[in-house]
This record gives structure tokens, sequence and C-alpha cells, in this order.
């Protein structure tokens, strides 16, 4: 399984200056955190990078969740329900089913490795 390594959100335009975290939950609005990223509020796309990635398990319910401590995460949403399954809640946690938030997702790539072994010590590196 290749680990979700970080996740693009399409933000519009809101002050104040800050961190916003990123959340990935499991089974729903109110499920365990999985992962947790932070990046600087911004316009446009925002990139949270997940140290160590996220293990995903497919066909699982995953919840992206925007923190902000400061004021409302505005992200910006489609104008069609472009992930099927999926629903869009507003920053009072209301659904708004005809909709879906703007985000990409990327996976962990993995380097060609090579094993080497000296006496006692064992090592895995990248060539």
């Amino acid at each position: 399984m290749t680990p979700l390594s970080a996740a693009e959100i399409m933000m519009q335009p809101s002050p104040p200056e800050g961190v916003r975290t990123l959340r990935i939950r499991e089974g729903g609005v109110d499920g365990p955190v999985v992962g947790e990223a932070s990046a600087e509020n911004q316009s446009g796309w925002t990139r949270y990078d997940f140290a160590g990635g996220v293990v995903l398990i497919p066909g699982e319910l995953y919840v992206i969740e925007v923190v902000d401590l400061f004021s409302p995460a505005l992200i910006a949403m489609n104008t069609t329900d472009t992930y099927a399954g999926g629903i869009a809640y507003g920053c009072t946690n209301n659904a708004i089913l005809t909709r879906d938030l703007v985000f990409r997702t990327y996976a962990m790539t993995r380097l060609p490795t090579r094993e080497a072994t000296w006496g006692r010590v064992k090592s895995l590196y990248a060539e």
C-alpha cells in the first residue's frame, strides 16, 4: 500500500495570515485523526505534507478537515458533485450535497533500494 504523502486544498482569499492544519480522519467527521499537517494560510493551492505519510485503506471512509483557529477556512468548491459518495461540509458543519471541495492528493513514491550488510550492521538505502 502506498501512503498518502501530501494533499493540496484550493483556498479562497481569507485573512488573517497564520497557520492552518489539515487533518485526515478515519470513518467520518468525528473519527480518529490518522494524519495531520500544517501550512501557512494563503490563497490558491495550499500544500500540506504528511511527514512519514498516512496509510489509507482502499474502500474505507476518510475525511479531509481543514482547521483554522483564527477565521473560517474558505475552501473552494466545485459547482457539481464531483466525488460520488463524497459529502462537502461547510464551516458550520452543514452538509452541502450538491458540491465538493477542490483538492488533490499525492502518494509517496518509492525509491529503488539496495540492501547491504557490514558485520552486525544492516542498512537499507536509496540508490
